[in-house]
């Protein structure tokens, strides 16, 4: 009997260990020159696009623990589950050039919850690909003083002139 209960005891910590894993490999960090493994605001990689790659498309929450920019068009692929782009400490998105959500046929919600950042002197844009978008109260659109505004548009960007009805 006590054989079997050391045996159960260490298969539900196995379990127990696995799931905080799990849970935590859904929550990526990053910032601007990051050089980690993304595990923590301590390790953050160095890219939006490696924060979004990290996920495997399964969505999940990107944390952005400094500043982050967006420099070079960047489309975050479709998401398997929810896919949020949050800040901590002071992180903030620096947006200048396009952003854009690859079209999703499922039915999950892409979150915007820090602050956003123009960079350039003319109109950057927000592609929702036909994602439900949410844009929390934290997610204040500035300029850096070059008077450049965001538009979002929630359809999907058209390849060689065609467009869907």
């Amino acid at each position: 009997m006590k054989k079997f209960c050391k045996w159960m005891l260490a298969l539900c910590l196995a379990m127990v260990l696995g799931t905080l894993a799990a849970s935590a490999a859904d929550t990526v960090y990053v910032k601007d020159g990051g050089t980690g493994d993304g595990s923590s605001a301590a390790s953050p990689l160095g890219t939006l696009n490696a924060a979004v790659s990290a996920l495997n498309g399964k969505g999940g929450t990107v944390v952005a623990c400094g500043d982050v920019t967006v420099s070079d068009i960047t489309t975050i692929p479709e998401q398997s589950g929810d896919f949020t782009l949050t800040a901590a400490d002071g992180g903030r998105l620096l947006q200048g050039s396009r952003l854009q959500l690859g079209k999703n046929t499922n039915d999950n919600t892409f979150t915007f919850d820090l602050p956003i950042v123009m960079t350039k002197t003319y109109p950057v844009f927000i592609f929702g690909g036909f994602n439900s978008v949410h844009f929390t109260d934290k997610c204040v659109v500035t300029n850096n003083g070059a008077n450049g505004r965001l538009h979002f548009m929630g359809g999907a960007l058209a390849a060689n002139g065609t467009a869907n009805a």
